[in-house]
């Protein structure tokens, strides 16, 4: 095969040319290359219009005399067509019959030059990715010795230079707290040993290392060893401080239930702590309660009087009082819900009457209402203007107390009703019982006397009278006797105290031995634990109930069964019978003064045994409640509080 056969079958164009741009030769590559249908017209073309770029021929021929030869020279191409493509061309200068000659290759690398380009742009894409994202973005040596990279975010999160690390790249750590410094290096030995590290600490000392950042690091691995330490670095301040109220929020509710839930505190106390406890967590100075008394003379104002308060603020303690125009309170009230004030003198509050007197830049307050009426108000101030704006758990917090409040002073209100009722209900069962008692018993003295004289004398109907007398008056006298006992609930209570149940049962069996064995009753007692109570009063509840059950046992023989367990409301006891039952129509008012259910025998009860037995749980914290089927039995529930004095 000849020379010019070889060149017709290489698969890259090749050419010789004269300086000018006059091809002598093309082979058929090269004509495919250039788009051409065939060498004639490719020769006829001449060199110069496949050039793309006008000058770009000029460059290289001037190379090509000063060097003689150039090599991978990369040009824009244009095919007949218009079609652009790169080519790679190498070419050196000869001499044939006395005049210059080029000859030379060209290759089509347009593909090449499209990956390569792709590949560029992708670059160009992620730096711009890495430079405008806000995480830190980094890579050092394996020995931490050289920054290989770092983008701008870091100059903003560390308050650094990108110059400073490149020029020392330990200087990141002069931007960590001293505190958190030792587990950082420690965080970098890990790296360096070739293993993962996540880490969470404080940086940006211009900020009072106030900034937290989370940094995830990774060392680049090759043949074993590490060559590379690559990571980001993220900044996590708002989480860290989301983090920070929550836990702060979750501790105050915490002690904010303990100190509602303790019935030993008294509610002053109660109200001083969680003003305190509310206060702290806001980040104010202080707390106060108040009353409001919106009720103004004419032409005049309410008037607002702190109850309680923390804090030093002088016109802020309890007992100081101001017109309601001049206190902060008036817009919790007017706007009734809660009202924030984070910024006082931004709002425009500088020339209200209220900033004038109290000079307060922040507040936040919740009304107090008692059934309806408005009572009061809780408020938590500072003397400075906050920063931000009250946040949701802030607000809910104070919420918390103004409502735990309302709830309580509702609660007080019912409790001095609920005292002034019984107050006058004991002072009339008293006064009336005692009143009745002389003429009853001068009534009974001479229907005794009565029947003494001349009881021989009546005939049947007289002595059916007589027996009718005699039954009313014993009636009547029990009855008093059972008012005088109602009423002596309070009147004559011991304060509770550890008492022993199982000795109450047995004095009550004692007294009630001939009822017991007349009605031939059997009374089984279970272990019953010691609770707080008045003994006396223990002993007559057990008795009214045992003596309830005698009385309503129906024909068989009263079989009474007497328990008790610990419950989570103190110790629950039951008295237990198979007698007649109790209509569930008459359930809801078995415990009212004066509701009587009736025996077998036809004779009525005075109906205040139960109200007894009701008026001795309530004075001593607990409930009573009865469980009765008719025929089926009856269980009186009751409770009591343990010798620890929970109920």
């Amino acid at each position: 095969m000849d020379h010019e056969r070889f060149l017709e079958q290489l698969p890259v164009g090749v050419f010789r040319s004269t300086i000018d741009g006059e091809y002598l030769y093309v082979n058929p590559a090269l004509v495919d290359l250039l788009g051409a249908d065939s060498r004639d017209t490719v020769i006829e073309r001449g060199s110069p219009p496949f050039y793309a770029e006008p000058g770009s021929r000029e460059e290289f021929v001037d190379a090509l005399e000063e060097q003689g030869n150039v090599l991978g020279h990369e040009v824009r191409i244009e095919q007949l067509d218009g079609t652009e493509l790169w080519g790679s061309m190498s070419a050196w200068l000869t001499t044939s019959d006395g005049r210059s000659i080029i000859e030379g290759v060209i290759e089509d690398i347009s593909e090449r030059r499209r990956i390569e380009q792709e590949s560029v742009e992708r670059e160009r894409r992620l730096q711009q990715l890495m430079d405008s994202t806000d995480d830190a973005l980094w890579l050092f040596d394996a020995e931490w010795q050289e920054t290989l990279y770092i983008n701008a975010a870091y100059e903003d999160i560390w308050g650094q230079s990108t110059e400073s690390l490149y020029d020392d790249p330990k200087t990141f750590l002069e931007g960590v707290h001293p505190e958190d410094r030792e587990a950082v290096q420690e965080g970098m030995a890990t790296l360096s040993a070739g293993e993962s590290a996540k880490l969470e600490f404080r940086v940006n000392p211009d900020e009072d290392f106030q900034r937290w950042v989370s940094v995830q690091g990774s060392p680049v691995v090759r043949d074993g060893e590490v060559i590379r330490i690559a990571g980001y670095t993220r900044e996590i301040t708002d989480r860290k401080r989301e983090q920070r109220d929550k836990a702060a929020y979750t501790a105050s509710l915490n002690e904010i239930y303990e100190i509602t839930t303790d019935t030993e505190r008294e509610f002053e106390q109660q109200v001083d702590e969680l003003l305190t406890i509310g206060a702290d967590y806001l980040g104010v100075p202080y707390g106060f309660l108040t009353d409001i008394d919106v009720a103004a003379e004419a032409g005049g104002d309410g008037t607002q009087t702190i109850v309680t308060s923390v804090g030093s603020h002088e016109q802020l303690q309890s007992g100081a009082s101001c017109p309601l125009g001049e206190s902060y309170c008036r817009t919790t009230i007017e706007s009734n819900d809660l009202q924030a004030i984070h910024d006082a003198p931004a709002a425009g509050w500088e020339a209200d009457p209220a900033y004038e007197r109290f000079n307060l830049g922040s507040y936040i307050g919740g009304s107090v209402y008692v059934d309806g009426d408005l009572e009061g108000t809780v408020c938590f101030a500072g003397s400075a203007p906050r920063d931000e704006a009250f946040s949701e758990r802030e607000r809910a917090l104070v919420w918390i107390i103004s409502q735990w409040v309302s709830h309580q002073r509702e609660q007080q209100r019912r409790r001095k009703e609920l005292r002034q009722r019984n107050e006058r209900l004991q002072q009339f069962a008293y006064i009336a019982s005692h009143d009745l008692q002389e003429p009853l018993r001068m009534v009974s003295s001479y229907i005794d006397l009565l029947d003494s004289e001349y009881g021989d004398e009546f005939d049947e109907e007289a002595r059916e009278y007589m027996d009718f007398a005699i039954d009313g008056a014993d009636r009547m006298r029990n009855m008093i006797d059972d008012l005088l006992k109602f009423a002596r609930v309070e009147s004559e209570a011991e304060q509770p105290h550890s008492v022993d149940p199982n000795e109450a049962i047995d004095d009550v069996l004692d007294d009630l031995q001939l009822s017991i064995k007349e009605s031939d009753a059997s009374v089984t007692v279970g272990e019953l634990p010691e609770v707080r109570a008045d003994p006396n009063q223990l002993r007559q509840l057990f008795q009214n109930l045992v003596a309830n059950a005698i009385d309503y046992a129906g024909d068989e023989p009263p079989e009474i069964d007497i328990d008790a367990e610990n419950g989570i409301n103190g110790v629950l006891f039951t008295v237990s019978d198979q007698g007649i039952g109790i209509p569930e129509q008459q359930q809801d008012n078995i415990f009212q003064v004066f509701t009587r259910g009736t025996r077998d025998d036809g004779t009525d009860n005075t109906g205040i045994g139960l109200a007894i037995c009701q008026r001795i749980v309530t004075r001593h914290g607990g409930d009573i409640w009865v469980d009765s089927e008719p025929d089926e039995g009856t269980t009186f529930c009751f409770t009591l509080p343990t010798t620890e004095g929970t109920a």
